[in-house]
Order: structure tokens, then C-alpha cells, then sequence
């Protein structure tokens, strides 16, 4: 019985059925399982010819697309490198001539230029590696709290490289030489 039962559920044979002599007969052999032959028996299954090699077409399409992919990537990181590699340079320019600047801030709160009778100038400085350009315009001014020297400062800061990275930064530095009595 337990034979049958497990029959039932296999092949979901009815009950009143008898069962033939020598077992029961195989899908294919009884006519009855011709979808189960197709999907499960390649040998079977008669080759479809309009779809001979689109697995290929298919596969080389996706293999161009990648490659497509692949270069745009490839081209943008080069790209990014160059942006950044410029801006580095800039960078490194920029706080170079406002180096400049600084300093010659310093030289003259310590009175280098201020009583000279030169009314133009100009000096190189090395900052950091870089070299500076400093020139300058000088002159008077009078006011209400007292006499000033003005002085309109041009930094050129140059980046280590040669031809790049030359950024130039202009000032207006005022001095007061003389305080007029009463104004403290």
C-alpha cells in the first residue's frame, strides 16, 4: 500500500487505476509528458535557427558598452588630475605672493622703507621655495590724525615650475609717521 501512495503523490495517478503489469511506464513512454521531454531533454528539442549566435551578438554588444564605460572612466580621472594638479599650482602662487605681501608689511613696521628717499622700489624674496617679486610706489599724505606714508605694494608669487603659476596680489599699506598733538 505504501507503494501506492507514493505512486499517488509521483505521478498523481487516481486511485481507481489499476496499475499495469510490469510498473509504471516512464513520462515519455506513455505519451503523456511531452512539455516534461521538451524542457528537460535537450536532445529532443528540435534548434530554433533564427537565434543561432545572438548570445555572442549579445555578449560583444555588453562587452563594448563596458569598454565605452571603462574609457570615459578613465579619460575623467585624468581630467581630475590635471584640475587638480592646476590648482595646486595656483595654490601654491597665491600664498606665495601673499607671503610677499606680509613680509614686506614686516620690513616696513620695523621703518626700512618708510624713510628712505626713494619714492619706488622693488626686491625678490624666497618664500617657502617659491620666489617673490615685491615692488612698490611710495608717498605722503596728510590728514586730520596726522601724516601718513602710503605705499601701494605689488607681490608677484611664482610657483617652482616655468612658465605656470604666476599670481599677483596688490596692497595699500598706510604708515603714520606723525601724530598731531591732541589726536591720541
Amino acid at each position: 500500500m505504501e507503494s501506492k501512495s507514493i505512486i499517488k503523490l509521483f505521478y498523481k495517478i487516481p486511485p481507481y487505476l489499476p496499475l499495469p503489469k510490469g510498473g509504471i511506464p516512464p513520462l515519455w513512454q506513455r505519451g503523456e509528458g511531452e512539455i516534461f521531454r521538451k524542457i528537460c531533454s535537450p536532445h529532443d528539442r528540435p534548434i530554433d535557427n533564427n537565434q543561432k549566435g545572438i548570445a555572442l551578438v549579445i555578449a560583444l554588444v555588453m562587452l563594448l558598452v563596458l569598454t565605452l564605460v571603462g574609457l570615459s572612466a578613465i579619460s575623467m580621472t585624468s581630467f581630475e588630475a590635471n584640475i587638480s594638479g592646476n590648482q595646486r599650482v595656483y595654490n601654491l602662487a597665491f600664498y606665495t605672493a601673499d607671503g610677499g605681501v606680509e613680509n614686506f608689511r614686516g620690513r616696513v613696521s620695523g621703518g626700512e622703507f618708510i624713510y628712505s628717499a626713494d619714492a619706488t622700489g622693488s626686491y625678490e624674496v624666497n618664500i617657502g621655495g617659491n620666489t617673490c617679486n615685491i615692488s612698490y610706489d611710495k608717498w605722503a599724505r596728510k590728514d586730520a590724525e596726522g601724516d601718513f606714508t602710503v605705499f601701494k605694494v605689488t607681490s608677484e608669487g611664482r610657483a617652482p615650475f616655468p612658465s605656470t603659476g604666476r599670481v599677483t596680489i596688490e596692497s595699500i599699506v598706510e604708515v603714520l609717521t606723525t601724530i598731531t598733538p591732541g589726536y591720541n
